[in-house]
């Protein structure tokens, strides 16, 4: 029999569902259930369960209703006990899921962690044995491609922090140095330590990764017309890495992850088949991928009982259409400056107690104001882009 905390879950369930209460992805114990039982010192009772992302580890997400229904009282704790398992998962991204549990740390995102674990490093994470008599080259890179702001970063370090790989970042323009030779030399020694690790150890080298942020800055699109030194160097070093790519070809220990707002501005040569292979497009998050992402923005408010239960998390969803995932973050870390603000306002002091800060929530109306101020910069940019 487990203890776990009661939290508040209106925050996202506007229609009570009768006898539901949500656990989350990364409870090992009651997420592999779909009945559980609440025990307190009132009673027993079942109910059906379901694994939802916005649900701190260590607690179960209980309705208001259902709170005053069973006597369930907010964050005090309470023992369960497994009723029902659910049966092993059968589709590849839920398997996926399981193991890596990204869906906790980057919402909205599942189909293309799916692609990519699936697709591109699944001879990575196969058993090697195996993948070694089917003499298969194993794939080493992939571009994600976007509007700013979607996450095309987050999802290239997440990528590597579920791997457990410390990754070499590079950002485009910096690789840029005045210094004859100098900038190709950079290039080279990006991919110096994965070649001599591949000859000292060769199928056991560890997997090494790169991450170009901005690969467009390194590899643009080249053009006849010369715009002096500076168009020279950066041919040069788009000749590089195309020429380091081709040299990685029987490399197995190497994956490098290319990120750019706008694909149509690299080179050709780096997408051609045997190079890049694997182009990924990381676009706006749908209603269902707002709501993942607010989730784990507001998972700490939740977890640490400083959220109202009063928020219109449907109202935010749907007016935030269009938003990236930053501008999500922005909202809820707008929300947290509004009722600070409040507080300091209602006291008339900025001197805040520990004990007064402990009584401090963040409620709906600080959303709304949030809301609207990004709203605004949403709309003056979106008629700025459109006037040029």
């Amino acid at each position: 029999m487990e203890k776990r905390i009661v939290v508040n879950v209106k925050l996202n369930c506007n229609d009570v569902q009768p006898n539901i209460i949500f656990i989350s992805p990364e409870d090992d114990i009651l997420s592999k259930s779909n009945r559980i039982q609440v025990i307190t010192k009132h009673g027993s009772y079942d109910f059906n369960s379901k694994v939802k992302s916005f649900v701190p580890p260590g607690t179960i997400a209980v309705s208001y209703q259902h709170q005053k229904m069973y006597n369930l009282k907010l964050y005090h704790s309470c023992r369960v006990r497994v009723l029902a398992c659910v049966e092993s998962p059968k589709g590849l991204s839920d398997i996926l899921k399981t193991k890596f549990k990204f869906q906790s740390k980057v919402g909205g995102f599942d189909h293309i962690f799916e692609r990519i674990f699936g697709d591109v490093l699944l001879t990575c994470i196969y058993l090697a044995s195996f993948v070694t008599k089917t003499s298969l080259t194993k794939r080493k890179d992939t571009i994600l491609h976007g509007p700013p702001g979607t996450g095309k970063t987050l999802i290239a370090r997440t990528i590597c922090e579920l791997l457990n790989i410390e990754p070499t970042i590079v950002n485009g323009p910096e690789i840029f140095n005045h210094m004859f030779g100098e900038s190709e030399h950079k290039i080279r020694n990006l991919f110096e330590d994965a070649r001599r690790d591949q000859k000292l150890y060769g199928s056991d080298s560890t997997l090494h990764i790169i991450v170009f942020d901005e690969i467009d800055a390194i590899c643009k699109r080249r053009t006849d017309h010369s715009d002096g030194i500076r168009s020279h160097v950066e041919d040069n070093v788009t000749l590089q890495l195309l020429t380091e790519i081709d040299r990685i070809f029987h490399l197995d220990n190497i994956f490098f992850i290319g990120t750019t707002n706008n694909i149509n501005s690299i080179d050709p040569a780096l997408l051609q088949s045997g190079r890049i292979d694997t182009t990924v497009e990381v676009g706006l998050p749908d209603s269902e991928g707002r709501l993942q992402i607010f989730d784990i923005y507001t998972k700490p408010l939740l977890h640490n009982g400083i959220l109202e239960a009063d928020v219109g998390i449907d109202y935010i969803i749907h007016n935030s259409e269009g938003f990236t995932g930053a501008q999500i973050e922005h909202v809820v870390r707008l929300a947290i400056h509004n009722a600070m603000r409040r507080d300091i306002v209602d006291k008339g002091r900025i001197d805040i107690t520990s004990e007064e800060a402990d009584q401090l929530q963040v409620c709906n109306q600080d959303f709304i104001l949030a809301l609207s101020k990004v709203l605004k910069a949403y709309f003056s940019d979106k008629n700025s882009n459109g006037d040029q």
